[in-house]
């Protein structure tokens, strides 16, 4: 993959999904890869169903767990937390086709959209 920005070598510019454009892909079964980019302190907030954990500090060293072929929505705790921009910003300047679910793990549970107490994913790499 090729690092994509701008002439000015600006941060390239991540799309953002809301609440029901996350939900209605999911429930379409758009093959999707959800990352929780919340670090480990914060896991119990839960995770959006079928999603893995990647801590935004991680990210970059992690790139190999995220398949470049298909679309990827980061999402964190919500609405004060810039992480989930950051994170899909940061990966569609990777060349990622990167959205950023900026609403948070806190909408969404407020929402009683499905959760799930543990990431569907795990990573199997050594450290």
């Amino acid at each position: 993959m090729t690092p994509e920005t701008n002439e000015s070598s600006a941060p390239v510019k991540a799309k953002v999904v809301t609440k029901d454009e996350l939900f209605g892909r999911l429930q379409r079964g758009e093959s999707i890869q959800l990352v929780n980019v919340l670090p480990p302190a914060q896991h119990t907030l839960g995770f959006i169903k079928g999603s893995r954990c990647i801590p935004l500090a991680e990210l970059l060293d992690r790139l190999i767990e995220i398949n470049p072929s298909m679309p990827v929505v980061t999402y964190c705790s919500g609405a004060g937390s810039n992480s989930a921009l950051r994170a899909a910003e940061k990966l569609a300047a990777k060349g990622f086709d990167a959205s950023a679910y900026t609403g948070g793990i806190k909408e969404w549970k407020a929402a009683c959209l499905p959760l799930q107490n543990r990431p569907s994913i795990y990573y199997t790499g050594h450290s």
